[in-house]
């Protein structure tokens, strides 16, 4: 091959010609090729081997690194009592009923409800935006109740109101004077994650939430307080993935949902939304308001 052709293939490195002499052990190439000393490397390498200081070896330090867990989810459709959590807030405690209306009782509880409640579509303020409530509500007790930059007007108990009031009362040992009732016009309507801790609560309240109408899935997440930094930011710092711990229930007709102890403090809550065909739901969360 000419010296012509093997610098257009090789480029720079056809610099080293045949021409190129062995001077002292090193290969000497023409003017701006570098040095190799092939004498000097090989002892280095034989002093490398037989362990001189002369080459040092890199290190690399090895640590121990938590990698992101994934979140777990858990199913409740059953029956029962159930601690979901126990923290130096306490213990989370939830109980489901899952026929504690008959089902032949709720078609006409649920449009008497509809039918005699005042439902009212709110504007909601909230981190500087206002928006439409997803959902409708009537507020009934004896004192006000705000949330979000809303305030309830009180409704007037009626004979249905009262009578399962009560009867929430007798099976759970709780006392209320108040009731948050929701309705969900299709599947579009639902509540964003929150938890029920305003102070008109009590630190570790009772909420009683009896469902009518087309079942709907009720979400609960767990606060991430064992993360020192995230204890330090408020719910709306944090982000969908500082979140591990999720249940499910299935909310049905004559369902009745029981959350006391620490859940408003240490849990998040939601009707989430749904795309698929839903027909209307009524919700009504009995609780006690402290009246200052």
């Amino acid at each position: 091959m000419s010296d012509q052709r093997r610098n257009v293939v090789q480029g720079a490195w056809a610099n080293v010609s045949t021409r190129s002499k062995k001077v002292d052990g090193s290969l000497a190439s023409k003017k701006g090729m570098v040095t190799f000393d092939v004498r000097k490397t090989a002892e280095k390498n034989d002093n490398a081997s037989s362990g001189s200081n002369l080459v040092k070896k890199s290190s690399f330090q090895f640590e121990n690194v938590e990698l992101p867990r994934e979140p777990s989810f858990r199913t409740i459709n059953q029956s029962g009592d159930y601690i979901i959590s126990d923290e130096p807030n306490g213990q989370s405690r939830i109980a489901l009923v899952t026929n504690f209306i008959d089902s032949s009782e709720c078609g006409w509880m649920f449009d008497q409800l509809n039918d005699e409640l005042s439902w009212k579509q709110h504007e909601v303020h909230r981190i500087g935006k206002t928006y439409m409530q997803p959902r409708m509500t009537a507020w009934i007790g004896n004192v006000p109740y705000s949330y979000s930059g809303i305030t309830h007007k009180c409704q007037c108990w009626n004979p249905l109101l009262t009578m399962l009031k009560d009867t929430i009362e007798n099976k759970t040992g709780h006392q209320y004077n108040s009731v948050l009732a929701n309705l969900y016009r299709d599947g579009h309507d639902h509540v964003p994650w929150h938890c029920d801790d305003e102070k008109d609560f009590d630190t570790h309240p009772s909420i009683a939430s009896l469902s009518f109408g087309d079942s709907r899935i009720f979400e609960l997440r767990r606060k991430p307080y064992k993360n020192e930094h995230l204890k330090s930011l408020k719910n709306d710092a944090l982000t969908d993935a500082d979140y591990l711990e999720y249940i499910k229930i299935p909310l049905n007709a004559g369902s009745l949902l029981l959350m006391e102890g620490a859940v408003q403090l240490d849990w998040q809550h939601r009707i989430v939304r749904e795309y698929h065909d839903r027909g209307p739901r009524i919700n009504l969360t009995f609780r006690s308001i402290i009246d200052r």
